[in-house]
């Protein structure tokens, strides 16, 4: 099924951003990833953009075989890297202890994926 793919892709992202940090904000972070123009970084240049570039595929792969919700899919994937990277930095800062991150982690994905999704049981 489409969203088991899609779900352990954002997983990982999150993971590996809380695993690796200092990599995490050189590749999504920093602004030679984030505010250069096409002319000046193309997308194979680009580490964080590949990483979207793969997001995008899984919620077209989702979307065309009809679990998402009627938006376009560019608009999907943003949405779920704006919440993937909030739950990442705000792990990453560390300002709440919090005490089950694992749980947090695979919380945020299902109600993040619940978010989009057409059937959301």
């Amino acid at each position: 099924p489409p969203m088991v793919p899609l779900r352990q892709g954002i997983l990982n992202f999150i993971r590996f951003g809380i695993e690796n940090p200092a990599h995490y904000a050189a590749t999504f972070l920093m602004e030679a990833n984030i505010h250069k123009d096409a002319n000046t970084v193309t997308r194979k240049e680009s580490i964080g953009r590949q990483c979207f570039d793969g997001l995008i595929r899984g919620v077209a792969r989702a979307a065309d075989a009809g679990l998402l919700i009627d938006k376009p899919v560019e608009e999907l994937a943003q949405a779920i890297f704006a919440a993937s990277h909030g739950v990442v930095a705000m792990l990453i800062g560390q300002r709440i202890p919090f005490l089950y991150r694992d749980k947090l982690v695979e919380n945020s994905v299902d109600m993040i994926l619940r978010g989009i999704s057409r059937h959301p049981d």
